[in-house]
């Protein structure tokens, strides 16, 4: 089964694994790395690549990966927007040593465009300002594939909900789990597939973590049949609901597929 966590519970996962197993630029190092090698599997060198970097660790993720593409030689630059930025996002401003873009309208210019949304990432809650919404609909008006680091610019990391505006993407990229927001609200509209990248964070308080069910789990959990069994072997149901004047539901349950398939009394 896979975790899917709330912000809160990343960020401390984040803090414990920082705190006793690696440092946070090379936790950094180790996020960008990792989604610049499910990137370069939908790019190619023809692309023109423009890398949408924030001021925090969503925008850090954003430079590291633009260093990697820049060392394959794909054609990747970077437009770095906003302020009070991290200590290690400016370390990899300096690492990057690539094309800062100045003017945005010159974007608009490039054929086989592919835009990287690394803009805000885990923690978003707050009602995009002016300027990131302008940016976010700027971003939304190009022609290109897209494709957005952890959570999409613009959408609440826990309920999915819209802070103004969204990005929406192609593909997503999640950074070592999915968020609840992934699921939620518009959050489930705004990218069209994801991939989890593990970046080996440690988890601690996982027995509060929601989880979502994989086919092995399903499999582990169903016995395996004897050919010479009969329907009271494996168990009964008894659904409890409706009423004289509203049956529906039950009913409807009663005969559900998935009832008559799962082989129940």
């Amino acid at each position: 089964m896979k975790y899917i966590l709330t912000s809160e519970q990343m960020k401390n996962c984040d803090k414990y694994t920082i705190a006793n197993f690696c440092s946070s630029i090379d936790l950094m190092e180790e996020a960008g790395k990792k989604c610049f090698e499910i990137i370069k599997r939908h790019i190619s060198h023809e692309n023109k690549i423009v890398v949408f970097a924030g001021s925090g660790g969503n925008g850090g993720d954003g430079l590291v990966i633009a260093r990697y593409l820049k060392n394959e030689n794909f054609d990747v630059s970077v437009f770095h927007f906003g302020n009070h930025f991290s200590t290690e996002n400016l370390e990899n401003k300096e690492r990057f040593e690539g094309f800062f873009i100045k003017n945005l309208e010159s974007i608009k210019e490039l054929n086989n465009l592919v835009i990287i949304d690394a803009l805000l990432g885990n923690g978003q809650n707050k009602i995009l300002s002016d300027e990131y919404k302008n940016l976010v609909s700027f971003m939304n008006s190009l022609n290109g594939f897209k494709i957005s680091i952890d959570l999409n610019s613009g959408i609440c990391s826990d309920s999915g909900e819209v802070l103004g505006a969204y990005f929406k993407s192609d593909l997503t990229i999640a950074i070592n789990n999915l968020k609840t927001g992934h699921f939620f609200n518009e959050g489930i509209s705004a990218y069209s597939k994801f991939e989890v990248v593990d970046i080996g964070l440690k988890y601690i308080e996982e027995d509060n973590f929601a989880k979502q069910l994989e086919l092995d789990d399903l499999k582990a959990f169903f016995k395996p049949r004897n050919r010479n069994s009969n329907k009271g072997d494996y168990g009964r149901v008894c659904l409890i609901g409706g009423s004289k004047l509203t049956p529906g539901a039950v009913e409807l349950s009663l005969n559900a597929l998935i009832s008559l398939r799962s082989g129940i009394g």
